[in-house]
């Protein structure tokens, strides 16, 4: 008996409580791309099948505040619909990410390190995006 979707949101939400409960810190939602992706799933199993792979997505992203369609096995992410929506997602998560260090660094070198990549490659980004940081001294 295949899992009924309309179920899938409310004991998705409901296991990540009990997880966040039991390990005392993790994730409590899903965001919307990864919640796209259960629905879009086929389950051939039960809810235990739902809850093995609530509880791998809850281990992968127990520092993150949602859990990510990368969390997700791999055959949820087989879908090219689903695909385009999360590289979408990614580029809009990085722009912001960019944005936010660079408002919270001082300097284009700090930002650049915090953010794992050359000074370069973040000027490059911060071009693609259209981005501004105030000039200081260093720069």
């Amino acid at each position: 008996m295949c899992l009924p979707l309309e179920d899938i949101p409310y004991l998705s939400i409901q296991f990540l409580h009990q997880f966040h409960q039991y390990y005392g810190k993790g994730p409590l939602e899903l965001c919307d791309s990864a919640l796209q992706m259960l629905h879009s799933y086929h389950w051939p199993g039960n809810i235990r099948e739902l809850k093995n792979i609530m509880q791998r997505a809850f281990l992968l992203a127990i520092h993150e505040p949602k859990i990510l369609p990368l969390h997700l096995p791999e055959d949820f992410q087989n879908s090219s619909t689903i695909k385009q929506h999360f590289v979408g997602n990614l580029k809009y998560v990085e722009k912001q990410m960019i944005e936010q260090v660079l408002q919270e660094t001082k300097n284009m070198t700090e930002a650049a390190q915090i953010l794992g990549i050359t000074r370069s490659t973040l000027y490059r980004k911060m071009n693609k995006w259209n981005i501004r940081k105030k000039r200081s001294k260093e720069q």
